[in-house]
């Protein structure tokens, strides 16, 4: 019997040893920049695809070029691959000043549950998502056909067009705004944009070269509070560009902002917007791309109205759309580049 115990705690201690021989480990470089700004010691964060089956309570971070001074992580699996790790810098930062890490990991199996310190997921404090099915998962079908969308399963709270109301006495239009399962960032559905190519049309008695695209608009007012900074952020993934020669590629999620009486405030726009057009197509064709935008609002502001705007040639997802009440809109800029 004491033999057979002894083989036993040899072949577990032998399996254990393996594992960690094809556990093979990952880096990333994080690089913080204050620029024109100076940051106090506080949390900062930024989102991660780490585009590989890894063992998140692996995750470590150290200041580069010192290997025994880690700083404090906290990670937060958003889908698969991919999540939100939280930090506390060593230091504070002054004006024009660096900071560089190592972020570390092992390969492994993704469980999609937090890890990381419990001191810092205290500190983490995330407001609640303002807008209703913001992934786009709860679906209606429908039979109704309409002038400018023409599909057979809508989003629920949102109403969809295929275009713009002042293009629906042309022929042969390609534009869509579709819910899609091809594609999701978070859950199972996103939101997808299709059209070709800019079409001349005659506008106001002039030719002009003009993209058809489709929208989304939020069916519901969304209730805000005045003097109060939000932050608007989404996922978009752009699997097929077609080149237009436009000035302007990109897509927007933007807030128009209401009065008390729930008509507009002059000049009340809050927008998160990514244009594709000084970027290289590695950078974004086939990748989720995390766009985010900060803005206060007036003393007037009590409500608003959520729209999704689309101008891009070829086939655009948008996922996971977040408005949120925050208490500061002061970040660094956050570098990650693979080693």
């Amino acid at each position: 019997m004491k033999n057979l115990f002894t083989t036993l705690l040899i072949v577990i201690c032998y399996l254990a040893f393996t594992q960690n021989i094809f556990a093979a480990k990952h880096e990333f470089k994080i690089d913080v920049y204050s620029n024109e700004k100076s940051f106090p010691r506080k949390v900062f964060s930024f989102y991660i695809d780490f585009e590989k089956e890894i063992n998140l309570s692996s995750l470590k971070m150290k200041l580069a070029g010192k290997k025994n001074k880690q700083v404090t992580v906290y990670a937060v699996p958003l889908s698969k691959h991919k999540a939100f790790v939280y930090f506390m810098p060593h230091k504070k930062m002054d004006e024009d000043s660096e900071l560089s890490y190592v972020l570390s990991f092992e390969s492994g199996k993704w469980d999609g549950k937090a890890v990381g310190s419990d001191s810092l997921k205290k500190i983490i404090n995330k407001n609640p998502n303002l807008i209703p099915n913001y992934s786009f998962e709860k679906l209606t079908k429908t039979i109704d056909r309409f002038m400018t969308w023409s599909g057979r399963t809508t989003i629920t709270d949102w109403s969809l067009q295929d275009y713009s109301m002042r293009f629906s006495s042309l022929n042969d239009i390609k534009s869509t705004c579709r819910s899609s399962s091809k594609e999701a960032f978070m859950g199972k559905h996103s939101l997808c944009f299709s059209n070709g190519k800019p079409r001349v049309i005659k506008i106001r008695g002039r030719e002009r070269n003009t993209l058809i695209s489709g929208s989304a608009h939020s069916e519901q007012l969304i209730t805000l509070k005045p003097d109060t900074t939000y932050k608007l952020s989404f996922f978009v993934k752009i699997t097929k560009r077609i080149d237009n020669g436009m000035n302007f590629q990109g897509i927007s999620v933007y807030l128009s902002l209401l009065d008390y009486y729930k008509k507009p405030i002059y000049g009340g726009l809050f927008s998160a917007l990514y244009s594709i057009n000084a970027i290289m197509e590695e950078e974004y064709l086939n990748k989720w791309v995390y766009v985010e935008a900060y803005e206060r609002t007036d003393k007037n502001t009590y409500y608003g109205k959520l729209s999704i705007s689309e101008k891009i040639s070829g086939i655009t997802y948008i996922d996971a759309i977040e408005l949120r009440e925050v208490k500061s809109v002061d970040f660094p800029e956050i570098v990650i580049e693979k080693e």
